[in-house]
């Protein structure tokens, strides 16, 4: 299975694996499975940034995992990535990462919607 450059599930403090079997993806939020809207599995863009609440998600949302052992260790992550880089330099991939998803949303690509007052900066975890 081939991660992609939008998912930031992989960076969450709730994310919990992938099932391959079943092709499903798994966080505190969604233990069946998170919707395709969130986390597609065919590597395309996005339809819902999970920085804000989304239906039946148990009122948990995106959190930036601060401890960086566990981004490590975590199955779904960029292992390459997060073992030979500084820390700072992951954190500062996974900003781009938000940041992105804000322009896409601004641009009504990604829902839902973000207002050009910033309000939901990528800085923010929901």
């Amino acid at each position: 299975m081939t991660q992609t450059y939008w998912n930031i599930c992989n960076w969450c403090k709730h994310y919990k694996g992938i099932n391959k079997a079943e092709r499903t993806v798994h966080c505190s939020a969604f233990p069946k499975a998170i919707p395709k809207e969130i986390y597609p599995m065919d590597g395309s863009i996005p339809k819902f940034d999970h920085r804000e609440a989304y239906p039946l998600d148990n009122d948990i949302q995106f959190e930036l995992e601060e401890d960086f052992e566990n981004i490590k260790n975590n199955p779904g992550v960029y292992h390459v990535m997060a073992s030979y880089l500084e820390v700072e330099k992951v954190y500062e991939h996974i900003e781009k990462k938000l940041q992105r998803l804000d322009v896409l949303r601004k641009q009504g690509i990604v829902q839902p919607p973000l207002g050009d007052s910033g309000k939901n900066s990528s800085t923010q975890s929901c």
